[in-house]
């Protein structure tokens, strides 16, 4: 005769030979086993949920250093850019929506309205909207076809000056409304007095740093453009 244990309480079993060996002494045992295989999966699952879980990997963009600029000075300069980069948009959705008109179809109106005879040669009108000269032919011939500019010949010169059309300034005038309502509830309104003031002053102080390298040869040369209200500059 085979001698085995129980595989609960070890207690040596007596085999004949004959038929499949017994695995337990008892019925005891064999429920004592049966309630541990079937406990187990529940205790693990319990075990598995005290770990602490591994936290997902992050989609956020991760702030790293770049050259010649600290972390507070990258902030403040791509802080320029994401503010244009929401608000323009929205202005130009404002301006096609109610009055048909792109950011730089504006600008072109608006410059031409700054000027004291509503009129610039074309080079100028370039520069004040910081786009390519292709680039403000292309927008003047559209306002051209709707009848709110007119290009003229300067007597004696070859420049071509671009002139506001009153058709043109009545539309500038319902365009203005718009998109100004616009600057004040996108832009304005998170501003105090205060902090308007210190924009102001800020900008100001770029021009003029910029315009001193320029004047001592220590920068590209901006020919002299000012900083068109919300330019679009894909026209």
């Amino acid at each position: 005769m085979a001698e085995a244990t129980c595989r609960v309480c070890h207690t040596e079993l007596t085999t004949t030979g004959a038929g499949r060996p017994p695995r337990y002494c008892s019925a005891a045992c064999r429920q004592r086993a049966y309630r541990a295989r079937q406990g187990q999966p529940a205790a693990e699952r319990t075990a598995r949920a005290r770990l602490p879980r591994r936290p997902k990997p992050s989609q956020e963009p991760i702030e790293r250093p770049v050259p010649q600029l600290t972390p507070a000075e990258l902030l403040a300069w791509r802080g320029a850019l994401e503010v244009q980069s929401i608000i323009l948009p929205a202005l130009e959705a404002d301006l096609r929506q109610k009055r048909g008109l792109t950011l730089s179809e504006f600008d072109v109106l608006y410059q031409l309205w700054r000027m004291p005879d509503k009129q610039r040669r074309m080079g100028d009108l370039a520069r004040a909207l910081l786009v390519t000269a292709g680039g403000v032919t292309r927008i003047v011939s559209r306002l051209e076809g709707r009848g709110l500019v007119e290009r003229v010949s300067a007597n004696g010169r070859q420049a071509v000056l671009t002139r506001l059309t009153t058709r043109g300034e009545r539309e500038l005038q319902a365009a203005m409304d718009v998109h100004f309502e616009g600057v004040r509830r996108m832009f304005i309104r998170y501003l105090s007095p205060a902090d308007i003031e210190r924009i102001v002053g800020l900008w100001a102080h770029i021009r003029e740093g910029r315009a001193a390298e320029v004047a001592l040869g220590a920068g590209p040369r901006d020919d002299d453009r000012a900083v068109s209200l919300q330019t679009d500059l894909h026209d």
